[in-house]
């Protein structure tokens, strides 16, 4: 962070706002510096912008600039290692995940919280690597959360009828509208699996227009998260704008933390 265009980006993330923004970069120094000390409201905050920041640059190294990368990739499951991972509420990294890496489809978040993915990688063979990984599976990967990340929709004209999403699980039945540019958080506890629907209506949800998809995700510490923010996500550009924008959908992830 020797580099204030650097930290400019980050803060680009960040909800805090007034004061003198040199004492906010000197913040993300001090979580360089000491990265497990104790950190109050101010402090969570910008670790959140610094992990979105981080995510954002590795999804541009990951994707590229060729005409290849027009087209974001999808991604089924996103296993997270590293300690950057394990200081905020699992709604928050859950949320830094879907905001940094931006990908279309049904997304189930992990974290090696355990670390045991590394050591498992360096068993020369494959079938003792399967079995280990298979009995650890349960308690070495945590279940942050789940994410379906619809990608720019369009508008839906007058008249037409919206698409929506349906959530079936033990805890119930939910119906979800499906607006551009939302963010929604649905409360789906680790070991609960739901049946999803996703009804396009006279629109294109997730490239069909033809009739609903169906699909099941598990659930984890960090909910649900129904996204049809668009691809890349739209910031904007006035200060103001976007930390009310940020800490829109941030707010949901902070519910029942001590930070």
């Amino acid at each position: 962070l020797e580099d204030e265009e650097v930290g400019d980006q980050v803060l680009r993330w960040s909800t805090l706002g007034g004061g003198d923004p040199a004492v906010r970069l000197d913040g993300l120094r001090d979580i360089v510096l000491n990265p497990w000390a104790a950190s109050g409201t101010d402090g969570a905050r910008l670790r959140m912008a610094a992990l979105r920041g981080a995510l954002d640059r590795l999804e541009s190294t990951w994707q590229g600039t060729g005409p290849e990368a027009s087209e974001p990739r999808s991604a089924g499951v996103v296993v997270l290692v590293g300690g950057a991972f394990a200081g905020l509420p699992p709604a928050a990294v859950a949320l830094s995940v879907v905001d940094g890496v931006r990908r279309t489809g049904a997304l189930s978040l992990l974290h090696d919280h355990a670390g045991i993915l590394a050591p498992l990688g360096a068993l020369p063979v494959e079938s003792d690597r399967q079995r280990l990984l298979s009995d650890l599976m349960g308690d070495g990967l945590l279940a942050l959360g789940s994410a379906i990340v619809t990608g720019t929709m369009p508008d839906r004209k007058k008249g037409k009828t919206p698409a929506a999403l349906s959530i079936s699980s033990i805890l119930g039945d939910q119906r979800l509208r499906l607006e551009p540019g939302q963010l929604q958080l649905v409360d789906l506890p680790p070991g609960v699996t739901a049946r999803i629907g996703i009804d396009p209506g006279e629109g294109s949800v997730l490239g069909s227009e033809s009739g609903p998809i169906t699909m099941e995700l598990s659930g984890g510490l960090g909910g649900l998260f129904v996204d049809t923010r668009p691809i890349p996500l739209e910031l904007p550009a006035s200060g103001e704008a976007r930390r009310a924008a940020l800490e829109a959908w941030e707010a949901p992830t902070w519910t029942g933390s001590e930070r």
